[in-house]
This record gives C-alpha cells, sequence and structure tokens, in this order.
C-alpha cells in the first residue's frame, strides 16, 4: 500500500498513523541507532527518511537511483545511508 508501519513487537499493536509518501511499493526499511528516524526505500526510487515521534518525513525524498531501492542501511554512526539498487548498484 505504499506506506511504512511502525509495530510494537510485544503488543503487535500498530503505533501511529502510516508513513505516507513513497509513490511506489516499500521494499526495505531501517532504523536509526537511536530509534528517532526510519529510512524506506522503494521500487519508485527514492528514499525517505521519517520521524517517527512527529509521523511525517522530514524532508523531500532521496532522488537519483536509477533503479528500484531493494535495500537500505544506516551506518552505526547515523549519519550515512547505504542504498542497494536493483541496477546492481550500491549507494552512500
Amino acid at each position: 500500500d505504499k506506506t511504512v508501519r511502525v509495530w510494537d513487537a510485544k503488543t503487535d499493536e500498530a503505533l501511529g498513523s502510516p508513513l505516507q509518501g513513497h509513490a511506489s511499493s516499500v521494499c526495505s526499511v531501517a532504523i536509526l541507532p537511536d530509534g528517532r528516524c526510519v529510512v524506506s526505500g522503494s521500487d519508485g526510487k527514492t528514499i525517505w527518511v521519517w520521524n517517527m515521534e512527529a509521523g511525517e518525513a522530514l524532508s523531500a525524498p532521496l532522488q537519483g537511483h536509477t533503479g528500484r531501492v531493494l535495500s537500505v542501511i544506516i551506518l552505526s554512526e547515523g549519519n550515512r545511508i547505504v542504498s542497494g539498487l536493483s541496477d546492481q548498484t550500491i549507494r552512500v
């Protein structure tokens, strides 16, 4: 449904409203080490960074990918996002 949902692992309850903005299916998500932000990548060749507390995007989507964003990971310092794409490239 092109959204990201955050769930409570103990109660199986959704926390807040779905995070909306992706134009295509979401393929991958990661959470920043401090737990305050979620990063998501999609078939639409974009990456969004979300504020979990506010339930909204921190900025416009990161664009410029030439393939579907199949994987996102956040470095432990929380200052870089690495994405793996369907065009067999990796971006930092």
